[in-house]
């Protein structure tokens, strides 16, 4: 219920209103007949009036922001959840909503302005409050909101007409301008009927109107521009569809794709590879044990051992024989450490070669 209708601009009349029905009406001027017109007395500012308070968009050229009074505030009284809240809305900031009085359990809360001592809340959500709380209106969500639902505004116009806007020409519809859609979804919520009906139909007709549009286009040739001429767009048709087939072949006969062929042949290498290389660290291996094996048992022969053995046969060297057994074990000597030194390059680069390629 709105209990009274107020503003700060001194010439403004403060409009209250009594439980049941209210009617404003117009004084005329005495002496005024029947015939004179009582155009100017502002019933349908107040009409407007009553929308602007209750979320109404105040684009540039509303009333409410024109330059007289854009900077007076009009205020409202009404009932909602069985408490009393005033609202506030003016033109210069007509986005914002200033209110008072308990709104702790609303779905959307205000913020309270600490230099004014009010609440505030954007005019967005004051709608959305107002739906939830009059209409039983889900709070709008963007991931989830459906295009054609029933909105506040909607709801409430039925219940505040504009005359100029033709609201009584017609029960159904509230304005002249109304889309058909809009009153269909309207009254049926209202009426406590299935709404969603007439929002699939109309997403229905949308998808309808597009597809004719796009055939339209077709016909006309414009579509081309965008996606190409009918010769090529039947070129890349016939590619499409013979890639197609062969991938579908290929899927029938398990075949996999020849990225993959390309990668199998080369695992393929990669493994003949290790495997060589493995044999080749096995006789690296061998060699290795037969080269330390060799280089324990390289050794020089020993004179002691030649001039025993001529002593035990009863024969006397003589010195000039002792120098040549001494040359010749110098001599192989000499010929043990290159030996050892070539066994030992050698196990160095068997140990390098295992070590670079380990089994």
């Amino acid at each position: 219920m709105i209990r009274y209708i107020n503003s700060d601009l001194a010439s403004f009349k403060t409009l209250r209103f009594k439980p049941g029905l209210n009617i404003l009406l117009a004084d005329k001027s005495e002496g005024a007949s029947d015939r004179q017109s009582r155009n100017g007395a502002g019933k349908t500012s107040f009409v407007e009036l009553v929308h602007f308070l209750f979320g109404a968009e105040a684009r540039k050229d509303s009333i409410f922001r024109s330059e007289a009074l854009s900077k007076w505030t009009f205020d409202v009284a009404i009932d909602i959840n069985g408490s009393t809240i005033t609202v506030s809305r003016n033109g210069t900031k007509p986005s914002r909503i200033l209110l008072t009085g308990p709104v702790e359990t609303w779905p959307i809360p205000p913020q309270l302005v600490e230099q004014a001592g009010l609440l505030e809340l954007s005019n967005e959500s004051w709608k959305a409050n107002l739906g939830h709380l009059w209409f039983g209106l889900p709070i709008p969500k963007d991931d989830d909101a459906e295009r054609f639902q029933p909105s506040f505004r909607s709801l409430f116009s039925y219940f505040a007409r504009r005359q100029l806007s033709g609201g009584f020409q017609h029960p159904m519809q509230y304005s002249t301008k109304q889309q058909p859609w809009d009153q269909q979804v309207s009254i049926s919520y209202l009426l406590g009927l299935d709404w969603t009906i007439s929002a699939r139909f109309q997403e229905l007709r949308v998808k309808e109107k597009l597809a004719k549009g796009l055939r339209q286009a077709a016909r006309s040739g414009d579509l081309g521009r965008f996606f190409g001429k009918t010769a090529d767009l039947r070129t890349r048709l016939a590619i499409a569809e013979s890639r197609a087939e062969r991938l579908r072949k290929q899927l029938d006969k398990f075949e996999v794709v020849p990225e993959y062929k390309a990668l199998e042949h080369e695992a393929n290498d990669l493994t003949r590879e290790i495997d060589a290389l493995n044999v080749e660290n096995v006789l690296d291996g061998d060699l290795l044990q037969q080269l330390r094996a060799s280089l324990l048992e390289e050794s020089a022969p020993s004179l002691d051992d030649v001039t025993k053995l001529y002593a035990e046969a009863g024969v006397v060297l003589p010195d000039i024989v002792r120098r040549r057994f001494d040359e010749v074990e110098r001599f192989h000597r000499s010929i043990i450490e290159n030996r050892r030194a070539h066994l030992k390059a050698e196990i160095l680069s068997a140990e390098a070669r295992i070590g670079v390629h380990p089994v």
